[in-house]
């Protein structure tokens, strides 16, 4: 080849490798990411909550176990039930229960198999009209009835579906489809994080984001703002105690799993870790003051004035004490109130159910299923009945 050509030759190859490595290096990295796999995390294992035991259960092997079966009985009516009893057996010590876990939140995420059981219910997921994903919502305030049920399915709470999928351990690689269309849960985790903006119900979100981005806490959504863990903590602590979903239990259990999460990868300031730390103390003393003599707590625990003068419906003392039964087991333990009110607490909630035909706790699911979790918590970490 003679040397004029040689040359000419090297160079179109310089421009083709100059013009192509944008291109290899928009395929390899932020492909992924956009695809919903970020660099590093593309198979491995969402990062989850610990539960820390609570000694004054220990020896009540026998308590527990009934609890979660009582509860075990009456089985969900609509896909928002699956999401909170996947929540429960996938922590049960036997391997049977968690496979079946697992396989009820998969039937959720395949649409065939979802409208087969669902027949009368639009699809569980739909397209955004800025290339994203979304799953159908339900109204935290309304009361729907089992006919409403049979055709309205979705979560109360936003990205409680993709947050359950974390806590039962799904790879992010694992598919979904709706409709006609295909996509996995990492992108779904990905298209929530690129729509998340501040003042949103963002207490699921955070259990979402942590299980499957332990590793990425500062991100930009669609509209170009930047987004952190830290910043979502500092916006979930200086709320009163009680704002949020579920009397505040919600918002407590999300700083719990952030100060977790902290504690392994270290991202908070110093300043924001104390003002978690301290809105959790703060929560644990309240709990402590307003405790009724049955063991429960009411709507109006944060301030020790209880709304309707004091007159909560049993229904209501159940819902809001299992829940925050819920967070107070992945609390620190050098926070939480002394154990012989959490030991209480739980007594209350478990006379409650043991006292219930199972249509009560068919209609109670979503309190029922936090409690029955704090017992799973309790056994998975070595309680044996």
């Amino acid at each position: 080849m003679p040397d004029m050509n040689r040359v000419t030759w090297l160079r179109i190859c310089g421009v083709l490798v100059f013009l192509g490595l944008p291109i290899l290096t928009y395929y390899l990295v932020a492909a992924p990411s956009s695809r919903g796999f970020a660099p590093g995390i593309r198979t491995t294992e969402p990062w989850r909550v610990t539960a820390h035991p609570i000694p004054g259960l220990q020896g009540e092997a026998a308590r527990l176990a009934a609890d979660v079966a009582r509860y075990q009985r009456v089985r969900p009516t609509n896909g928002f039930e699956v999401f909170h009893r996947c929540r429960v057996e996938v922590l049960l010590p036997d391997s049977a229960s968690q496979a079946k876990a697992r396989d009820e939140l998969i039937e959720i995420l395949n649409h065939d198999r979802f409208m087969a059981r669902y027949p009368q219910a639009a699809p569980l997921l739909r397209p955004t009209g800025w290339g994203g994903w979304e799953v159908r919502r339900l109204s935290a305030d309304r009361n729907y009835t089992p006919k409403d049920m049979e055709r309205l399915q979705g979560e109360v709470h936003a990205d409680q579906l993709v947050a359950t999928c974390g806590e039962i351990g799904l790879d992010p690689a694992h598919p979904i489809t709706s409709g006609g269309e295909s996509l996995t849960v990492g992108e779904l985790v990905e298209s929530a994080r690129r729509g998340f903006v501040v003042g949103q119900e963002s207490e699921w979100s955070v259990a979402a984001f942590c299980a499957y981005r332990p590793d990425e806490p500062e991100w930009v959504n669609r509209f170009g703002e930047q987004q952190s863990y830290a910043g979502l903590a500092d916006e979930l602590a200086k709320q009163e105690l009680s704002t949020g979903a579920c009397a505040g239990s919600h918002r407590l259990y999300a700083l719990c799993m952030l100060l977790q999460l902290d504690a392994t990868r270290p991202f908070f300031p110093r300043a924001t870790r104390e003002r978690v730390t301290a809105q959790i103390q703060m929560a644990c003393d309240a709990l402590r003051r307003t405790q009724r003599p049955s063991g429960a707590w009411d709507t109006g625990w944060a301030s020790g004035s209880s709304w309707n003068g004091g007159r909560d419906l049993p229904r209501t003392l159940v819902h809001v004490t299992a829940h925050h039964l819920e967070w107070l087991i992945i609390c620190p333990p050098e926070a939480r109130p002394p154990d012989a009110v959490i030991v209480k607490a739980y007594r209350f909630v478990s006379d409650s159910a043991a006292q219930q035909p199972d249509s009560v706790i068919r209609d109670q699911y979503c309190p029922y299923s936090h409690f029955a979790r704090v017992a799973a918590l309790q056994l998975s970490a070595g309680e044996r009945p």
